[in-house]
């Protein structure tokens, strides 16, 4: 539990270190979810493992997924069709969108069969209260729930099983510019697994963390640029032991949407094409 959760937590802390300021901007629309600019109908996206040969090139050798993800006009997602070639046989998952007043009902399928069903309620300023999803005996097997504190942030996260147990539970706590600087994370049996203390800089963007378990604590920092379109350019972590770099290479479109970006760190790299269709 204690090595998932620190790695979960490490990558969270990743994320939001690389999305810079916007971490304090709710998306409007989708669109914006996925950096898009414009009105997009469709995204077509393909995944692929890479490395950087002598010469600095790009060599992609093994495509792992690809997503294709239909739009409305008003920049909602309507579905999402999932290839996932890293199985020994292909698989194909299809999401497909369906709004109310305060939810969404997704609807997946594997390969042509029921795979799940999530229902999402929405607070009345449009945050997730919960988060429920049924296998195909409409059994409930998990359920999160998101409680708010009077400024309308994220106070605590919980989640529940299909056996009603309470599997984790997450508490958070802000500073004056509306940012989390403590979360402490809670096991089913209520005993403190992990307490993360964070910290940013005037921009909000995140600079220093530190995971405190029972029998260990872990120091980061955090350094990051980005580049004239406001994307990740180089993010890199330092520990008392370590130091990760990662890159990031675009190539753009007219309307300014990047069509192709590789993320480099030490000898692994990922390739992710976009074709982006327009209305």
């Amino acid at each position: 539990m204690k090595k998932i959760l620190f790695l979960w937590l490490g990558f969270v802390g990743a994320v939001t270190v690389l999305s810079g300021c916007s971490q304090q901007q709710k998306p409007e629309t989708d669109w914006d979810k996925y950096d898009l600019k414009g009105k997009v109908q469709q995204l077509q996206v393909h995944y692929c493992l890479a490395y950087e040969d002598s010469t600095g090139a790009i060599v992609p050798y093994d495509m792992t997924s690809a997503d294709y993800i239909n739009f409305s006009e008003e920049g909602k997602i309507e579905r999402i069709m999932t290839y996932d070639y890293a199985q020994e046989q292909p698989q194909t998952y299809i999401y497909d969108y369906t709004y109310h007043p305060k939810g969404l009902t997704i609807l997946a399928t594997l390969d042509d069969a029921f795979h799940y069903r999530e229902e999402i309620s929405y607070t009345d300023w449009g945050e997730i209260s919960t988060d429920k999803m049924y296998d195909a005996d409409s059994a409930n097997y998990w359920c999160e729930f998101f409680e708010y504190d009077d400024d309308q942030r994220l106070a605590t996260h919980f989640l529940h099983g299909r056996d009603g147990l309470m599997y984790f539970y997450d508490d958070y706590r802000y500073n004056e510019q509306g940012l989390p600087v403590y979360n402490e994370n809670r096991d089913a049996d209520g005993s403190v697994e992990c307490r993360v203390y964070s910290s940013y800089d005037a921009d909000g963007r995140l600079v220093r963390q530190q995971f405190q378990y029972a029998d260990s604590t872990y120091d980061f920092e955090y350094i990051h640029t980005y580049n004239e379109q406001g994307l990740p350019e180089k993010f890199t972590r330092h520990s008392s032991n370590s130091t990760v770099e990662v890159r990031y290479l675009y190539e753009f479109d007219e309307q300014g949407n990047y069509i192709s970006k590789t993320i480099l760190s030490g000898d692994f790299a990922r390739l992710e094409e976009r074709k982006i269709y327009y209305y």
